[in-house]
């Protein structure tokens, strides 16, 4: 099974690039953020046509998140626990072949330090807790999304023109690197632990002397005067917990092999999980 992530920015405007994604069989499940629009407005008959099953949570303009799979979807809920009066559809989970998947849209949090940076902790706060609940029940559990962290410097294009930004600040951080601790690993990170595929990305474009490009993921900064794209703050955080293992980075269970790679999507001009923004994972069962 593999399990792609892809902040598309809009799920109508980029309705035809997901659709070819899914036909073009890169996934198996597809985590989406950023779908932006109500759910009585989610084109789920698209999906539908393709054979795929889908569920979103959305709300008008803003953010929105859907989970799609060749699948069936079972035990599907909306919202990130701890919190009865917020109202951003930022979190939905959903069990699929006994996976336990969530796809994650987590707040900005600019200005900071401000009431949005205290938002965007206190939503950590409440995912660590949901996330523990999730490896309690040891269920293999895959978290993906557009965290809106930058979990290290080498994670971004400029670390010194990103200092101070919520993305990078050490609450944020820390919060993130709390549920590595907790018992998940960075799939990313497992992939690439010297060099971030954004940063390599920067390099490779400044040789070829690329012109600039605009990113169509919901970016929260300009893309940099390289085309180099936005920096990696979409992450993939997996726990395996079958005979006492934790995480899927290329591990051998006696029954199941797990393989875990870093791709990407750009959402106006790629069909394949193989750019630099997006983590996506696999497991070959």
């Amino acid at each position: 099974m593999r399990i792609a992530s892809w902040n598309v920015n809009s799920a109508k405007a980029r309705q035809d690039h997901i659709l070819n994604y899914l036909r073009a069989g890169s996934c198996d499940v597809l985590l989406i953020q950023e779908t932006k629009t109500q759910d009585v407005n989610f084109p789920v008959e698209a999906y539908q046509e393709l054979g795929w099953h889908v569920a979103f949570h959305g709300q008008k303009s803003y953010n929105g998140v859907a989970i799609a799979a060749r699948m069936s979807l079972e035990d599907v809920t909306s919202g990130l626990p701890g919190d009865d009066e917020d109202e951003q559809a930022r979190y939905m989970e959903a069990t699929v072949g006994g996976v336990r998947v969530a796809t994650i849209y987590l707040p900005n949090g600019n200005p900071a330090p401000g009431p949005k940076f205290d938002y965007k902790l206190s939503w950590m706060k409440r995912l660590r807790a949901r996330a523990g609940e999730m490896l309690a029940s040891e269920m293999p559990v895959v978290l993906g999304g557009d965290f809106n962290v930058i979990p290290q410097d080498i994670d971004c294009y400029d670390p010194p023109g990103w200092e101070g930004d919520a993305l990078t600040r050490p609450e944020s951080r820390a919060a993130f690197y709390s549920l590595c601790h907790d018992g998940y690993t960075d799939a990313l990170r497992a992939c690439h632990p010297a060099e971030s595929p954004a940063r390599a990305s920067t390099r490779d474009r400044a040789a070829k002397k690329n012109p600039p490009t605009t990113h169509p993921s919901g970016w929260n900064s300009p893309t940099p005067p390289d085309g180099a794209g936005a920096p990696s703050s979409l992450a993939m955080l997996v726990a395996w917990r079958e005979a006492g293992l934790v995480g899927l980075a290329r591990l051998v269970h006696p029954q199941l092999s797990a393989r875990m790679h870093a791709g990407a999507m750009n959402g106006r001009h790629r069909r394949t999980a193989h750019a630099v923004q997006q983590p996506c994972i696999g497991i070959a069962d």
